[in-house]
């Protein structure tokens, strides 16, 4: 028998054993000694590979994030005037030794103290929000290389959850003037320039300006991706911002009243909002702690009034005279049907028919018969089914006369 075969003949495999388990560096152990005082701080720096790591108190240590977002594959919040990016692929990496780990000063763009109060993703961009500024900064996997694109003045929110992407091209949000589109002030950069949200102006800065700013923090805006709507609630109400390119058709629905848990008839402030297959999902604080709500599409959980109120017409003539003879409107649903002439009041109405029923197959005529330079239409549906408006047309002529 050769030596091989005697070796060969010797071993057996191993069996029943573990996995091996990697190498570790020596422990190492470090005693404080001394009286401990307030406000005492202990950092250690750690140098590894020509590569410095502070342990202990972090950059992000004793921090109070007011808004967080996820984008892409990394977590970001708003704290004080900072603006915080996680490590990539790193959510909880606040660390320098995480790649990408990184924090933007927006008051070091300004020379004076901004509060960073939300954040949105913008057209491959990051829009940062204060209540009189918004920056637009170009993100980069090197936190040295994010840069600064834009800042825009006079403008930001008051309501930090109204800011929502609508869409990859655009966000919307509430400020102290109005619910506002971000493309069009990073177009135009000017306060008075025709927005988004300008045709409810003149209702929403009285609320606006009517409420405290621990109530205007309550305002909370959604984007439906299923229908393509921004919803904003504020203050007991909700307003739907619809826009149908194909015949560029933007428009504003109001819903009204306050929301109501109809099995214990108790009102409850909305807290969160989502929507999915048609359904509309709620969150909301009552006085005796939380309640979920949803509304079914034909069984509503909750009481609403829709109010559908069009701008004043001028006919692209505002100089001059018409005569209001009547409008077709078509559509689902029982509506209450008012008009208003006057374009300096813009409260003032007359019922022209208290319950109109729609269908959606045919147009019901209105009768007007009135003289003026504009025309103001409201419709109000209350009853407790859906409604719809599919389309409206004006029968008038111009006046020989002024």
């Amino acid at each position: 028998m050769t030596t091989d075969s005697i070796i060969t003949t010797s071993l057996l495999p191993f069996s029943g054993g573990v996995d091996p388990v990697a190498a570790v560096g020596p422990v190492k152990r470090i005693l404080l000694q001394g009286t401990w005082a307030a406000e005492d701080r202990i950092t250690l720096t750690v140098i590894f590979n020509y590569v410095q790591y502070d342990l202990g108190i972090k950059h992000v240590t004793g921090m109070s994030p007011t808004f967080v977002m996820a984008y892409k594959n990394q977590i970001m919040f708003c704290a004080g005037d900072e603006f915080v990016y996680s490590g990539i692929d790193e959510p909880t990496g606040f660390e320098d030794r995480y790649s990408g780990y990184g924090y933007i000063e927006m008051s070091g763009e300004r020379g004076e103290a901004l509060q960073c109060i939300a954040a949105a993703p913008y057209a491959g961009k990051i829009a940062l929000f204060a209540k009189n500024n918004v920056q637009l900064w170009l993100p980069n996997a090197d936190p040295a290389e994010w840069q600064l694109e834009q800042s825009l003045e006079n403008i930001g929110t008051c309501s930090p959850l109204s800011v929502v992407s609508y869409g990859e091209l655009d966000v919307f949000f509430l400020s102290h003037s109005g619910i506002r589109s971000l493309r069009v002030r990073e177009s135009t950069d000017l306060v008075n320039v025709q927005d988004v949200g300008s045709s409810l102006d003149v209702y929403l800065q009285s609320i606006i300006h009517g409420l405290s700013d621990a109530e205007l923090l309550e305002a909370y805006g959604w984007y439906s991706s299923k229908d393509g709507r921004y919803w904003l609630y504020l203050n007991g109400d909700f307003y739907v911002f619809s826009y149908f390119p194909g015949t560029r058709i933007s428009a504003w629905t109001k819903y009204g009243t306050s929301v109501v848990d109809e099995s214990s008839l108790s009102a409850y402030t909305p807290k969160c909002f989502t929507t999915s297959n048609g359904y509309l999902y709620m969150l909301g604080q009552a006085a005796d702690g939380y309640v979920a709500l949803v509304s079914y599409p034909s069984s509503a959980s909750y009481r609403t009034t829709a109010y559908l109120t069009l701008p004043f017409y001028d006919m692209k003539s505002p100089g001059s005279l018409k005569h209001f003879k009547a409008i077709d409107i078509a559509g689902t649903g029982t509506w209450k049907v008012e008009v208003g002439n006057n374009p300096n009041d813009i409260t003032s109405f007359t019922t022209l028919v208290a319950a109109l029923p729609l269908s959606t197959h045919m147009y019901n005529r209105v009768p007007l018969g009135f003289h003026a330079s504009h025309a103001l239409l409201r419709l109000t549906h209350t009853a407790d089914s859906t409604a719809a408006i599919a389309s409206l047309i004006w029968h008038w002529e111009m006046e020989t006369h002024r």
